[in-house]
């Protein structure tokens, strides 16, 4: 089994902190990924995780139409979940999870 999970986050200067520090202990290797302020690029090849979380941000899971990077996770989420890999939302990356499917995010 890989021991990779990819943590994304949505500043660059996001600290992925108690999560990070839990999975490192468990022997898992991480992956950081800013697909917002960064423009990071998400993986195509999930065979490559074993796991994903997604942390929060100061935008909103609506912010599609403006943010690429949202855009991009909205289209990358489905997949992931879909090749039944663990995914952890936290704040946006649950507002994230919830809209892909299906659910309406009102402020």
């Amino acid at each position: 089994m890989n021991q990779r999970i990819l943590l994304i986050v949505q500043v660059e200067n996001a600290n992925p902190g108690r999560v990070a520090d839990k999975l490192r202990e468990r022997g898992y290797e991480l992956e950081i990924c800013c697909p917002v302020e960064r423009g990071d690029p998400l993986p195509e090849h999930l065979d490559d995780y074993s796991g994903a979380v997604i942390f929060g941000g100061p935008m909103s899971a609506n912010d599609d139409t403006t943010l690429p990077g949202i855009r991009a996770q909205l289209d990358w989420i489905p997949d992931f979940v879909e090749a039944s890999k663990p995914f952890l939302g936290i704040c946006l990356g649950a507002q994230l999870l919830a809209r892909t499917l299906g659910a309406r995010i009102a402020a």
